[in-house]
């Protein structure tokens, strides 16, 4: 029923997401690259990208084959110093920071700096919620980007991994 219906996803989420506190206080989740990783992202194999998505704790319990499928979604994007990379009231994307720094000035709230291994936009992304902060480049950098729509098309299509991200949300801490 989930997998058919977006709305409802969409939904369940958002409960999930709001009981957690206010979505502007989380526009950043930090994380850490493997350490392997931190000297190549300028140019990631395959596999390196899904030992990168396995180490975000949502996607921790996704098995290999899930974690393959998603990373071949998440596309490089690279940023300038003083470039607005997302803007408030836009359709939400996932931001993997590779390398630079990204500076989040939300529209209430304080402001968040993102580094490599952290995850931008991730809460407003499955919620289907406009993002509500401006993300801009304090630093030139690459990072990886994947879409609010190839995010819900692949959970759509792997119930299996959509119950782990529920999940992960239900029992995570902050």
């Amino acid at each position: 029923l989930l997998a058919e219906n977006v709305e409802l996803t969409e939904g369940i989420f958002r409960m999930l997401i709001r009981k957690r506190g206010p979505a502007h206080t989380r526009v950043v989740v930090h994380g850490e690259l493997p350490p392997d990783l931190k000297a190549r992202t300028t140019h990631l194999l395959p596999i390196e990208g899904v030992l990168l998505l396995q180490s975000i704790p949502l996607l921790a319990h996704a098995t290999a084959e899930q974690l393959w499928n998603l990373s071949a979604m998440f596309k490089p994007v690279s940023f300038k110093s003083g470039e607005e990379v997302l803007s408030p009231g836009g359709e939400a994307s996932m931001l993997i920071v590779l390398s630079g720094s990204l500076h989040s000035q939300p529209d209430t709230g304080e402001p968040q700096t993102a580094d490599s291994g952290d995850l931008v936009g991730m809460y407003e992304t499955l919620s289907g919620t406009p993002f509500a902060a401006t993300v801009t480049a304090s630093a030139d950098g690459l990072a990886l980007k994947c879409g609010r729509a190839d995010i819900l098309d692949a959970l759509a299509d792997n119930t299996d991994l959509l119950q782990g991200i529920f999940s992960g949300l239900l029992h995570a801490r902050e």
